[in-house]
């Protein structure tokens, strides 16, 4: 498994929320995104399988940051 292909347990998702608005978070390669009802659109990294939900790392999704 390369980096950034880590699989999180559906439901460790589905508790894991937002720091920054406390939306529902969705997987992507690499990354946790919010895309919950506030949807704030932060991304925040996986690294080695363990999401990395720091406000201080996160960027805007789409790579704005």
């Amino acid at each position: 498994m390369s980096e950034g292909d880590e699989i999180l347990d559906p439901e460790f998702l589905e508790i894991l929320r937002c720091p920054g608005c406390g939306g529902r978070l969705a997987s992507r390669p690499g990354a946790l995104v919010c895309q919950g009802d506030s949807a704030c659109g932060l991304e925040f990294p996986v690294i080695d399988g363990i999401p990395r939900l720091v406000l201080e790392e996160a960027r805007r999704s789409g790579g704005e940051g």
